[in-house]
């Protein structure tokens, strides 16, 4: 396939403008259209013989219903290919975003959902995150708190993710039973949270197979490791934010089909 040559200012701006304008309105932009927002300083039938051209050029494409012209997948490309690089953030949003992560948030999904959030609103798009498998994250520290008359079971996951379970404590339970409880809990590090689920019951089994009783039952700790393995396996894989603006744009498009006379008539 020939290379295409390259576009020279006005053609490119031509195009861009078409760019826009299409994915604003959804629907074939004019002469006039172009004349409006690029400020060319050329006439209309000028900006005819650039969009000819960049048809002809394959950038460009005329449905037979309108005079107007829409992107084709190559004016898109170069469209994307000539986007400014390294643009710089506005004061304001470089202390937003600054102020954002200054906050002491140490749960993975609140960071996200405020990133999100906060992408959104900077950009007026929305925005999109995808949290990692939560029964695959691995469990960096798993305690056993004994606080009297109860148990405090605590799970960190390597995200971030922190989960506490309370148990009551059974009658006489010596602290040497705790620790040794704890002991053997400590195989589970660096474990999923998924396979934390079986090996508490193991760690039961061999516990009760070597006839050594610490007065805590192993499978009711599983609960604290389960949350993530086995409830959240049926959450939203994304997290999205600014939706509304979605909505915004496209009742903005329909307003103008609806309308005919809210815009100016393009002519090609």
């Amino acid at each position: 396939m020939a290379e295409r040559p390259e576009l020279t200012s006005r053609k490119a701006t031509v195009l861009h403008t078409i760019v826009e304008a299409y994915v604003a309105t959804g629907e074939p932009v004019g002469s006039e259209a172009i004349a409006d927002r690029a400020k060319l300083g050329v006439s209309s039938a000028t900006i005819r013989n650039e969009m000819a051209a960049l048809e002809e050029l394959g950038y460009l494409s005329h449905p037979h219903t309108s005079a107007g012209r829409i992107p084709t997948d190559i004016g898109y490309r170069h469209y994307v290919d000539t986007l400014p690089v390294g643009g710089k953030l506005r004061e304001g949003q470089r202390r937003e975003i600054a102020a954002h992560f200054a906050e002491a948030i140490v749960d993975l999904e609140e960071v996200l959902k405020g990133s999100v959030q906060l992408l959104s609103r900077l950009t007026q798009y929305a925005g999109l995150a995808v949290p990692p498998g939560a029964s695959e994250e691995q469990i960096i520290r798993m305690e056993l708190i004994d606080m009297g008359p109860s148990l405090m079971v605590l799970v960190v996951g390597q995200h971030g993710r922190v989960d506490k379970q309370v148990l009551d404590s059974p009658e006489h339970l010596e602290p040497s039973s705790v620790r040794e409880a704890e002991r053997r809990l400590q195989s589970i590090r660096g474990q999923t949270y998924a396979e934390a689920q079986a090996t508490l019951l193991q760690l039961a089994a061999e516990a009760h197979g070597d006839g050594q009783r610490t007065g805590l039952e192993l499978p009711k700790l599983r609960p604290a490791v389960g949350k993530h393995a086995v409830d959240r396996r049926h959450a939203p894989a994304q997290l999205v934010r600014g939706t509304q603006l979605i909505d915004r744009r496209a009742q903005n498009r329909a307003d103008r089909v609806a309308d005919p006379h809210a815009g100016k008539q393009q002519h090609g």
